[in-house]
């Protein structure tokens, strides 16, 4: 903290901007909010970020690059659509919500993961007003 405090010495410091990011403001030591004070005392327009955490302040900067590289987006969205069978227990083959639900077979077929999550809460729903 005193070199931080020390580069505000000198001319020109921080010409643009200092930012300090932190995951909750809430949680920010006191040597943190002296330095923004002490940084703004002298000019130098200084902020508080609340960013989460480190990948999250990452992952939102990566979103607002323009022109992203494939082969650095490939390795970083890694998440893929893939089908999914879910085997249902014998009660719910003989429920009306199941014909609305599926009417394809035994399984509940789901082609993405955001389907398989809302076909999910949707058993559970089922499930607790058969009850």
């Amino acid at each position: 903290m005193s070199m931080l405090g020390a580069a505000l010495d000198q001319a020109n410091a921080h010409p643009h901007a200092s930012c300090w990011a932190a995951p909750y403001l809430t949680n920010v030591d006191k040597p943190v909010q002296d330095l923004i004070a002490l940084a703004r005392t002298k000019g130098v327009s200084a902020y508080l970020v609340e960013a989460g955490t480190f990948d999250t302040m990452l992952m939102r900067l990566w979103r607002q690059k323009p022109h992203k590289p494939g082969d650095l987006e490939v390795k970083i969205y890694t998440a893929k659509a893939q089908s999914a069978a879910i085997p249902l227990r014998s009660g719910f083959l003989r429920s009306k919500s199941y014909h609305r639900c599926s009417p394809s077979g035994r399984t509940l077929q789901a082609s993405s993961l955001r389907q398989l999550f809302f076909v999910s809460r949707a058993l559970a729903i089922t499930k607790t007003l058969a009850n």
